[in-house]
């Protein structure tokens, strides 16, 4: 996350996240249909800070299994002070 938030709510920057292997996370069946690898680049055009909890939204690109890509947008938010965050992720049909 390289994410700058604007006092107006508009944001810039870039988001990335791997998410790859065998784990009991696995995005099988529609809309995603993939067993190892999720692959986001997203970059955020809106947010707003709740203090601890940063929140961020964006277009971005979803890589899939054998290199098929997507168009999405992302939603995000993260805590600074847990440094657990969470990752939405919509797909444009």
């Amino acid at each position: 996350m390289n994410v700058t938030i604007a006092d107006s709510g508009s944001a810039s920057g870039s988001f990335e996240c791997l998410m790859a292997g065998r784990s009991a996370f696995v995005l099988h069946g529609p809309p995603f249909n993939l067993s190892h690898i999720m692959d986001v680049h997203a970059t955020p055009t809106s947010g707003w800070v709740s203090w601890p909890v940063v929140h961020f939204s964006g277009p971005g690109r979803l890589t899939m299994d054998g290199g098929q890509h997507a168009s999405i947008d992302v939603i995000v938010w993260a805590n600074v002070l847990t440094q657990q965050f969470q990752l939405t992720v919509r797909r444009f049909l």
